[in-house]
């Protein structure tokens, strides 16, 4: 169903179907396609804010 919506839509933009149908469809963004990276971090992993800074050292 999403590649016959956009057959049309290619059609209906300017790109005839006869060019459709010689090329093939025209490719999916990778961002579509490709999941979003999770990071596992081991058992007991301590996580730290990117915003918390170290504390400043005393003044002697």
């Amino acid at each position: 169903m999403r590649s016959l919506r956009r057959f049309l839509g290619d059609i209906a933009y300017g790109i005839d179907a006869a060019h459709a149908v010689r090329h093939g469809l025209r490719p999916v963004p990778a961002a579509r396609c490709e999941r979003p990276r999770r990071v596992r971090l081991p058992a007991g992993a301590e996580t730290v804010s990117l915003t918390e800074w170290p504390a400043k050292p005393p003044v002697a």
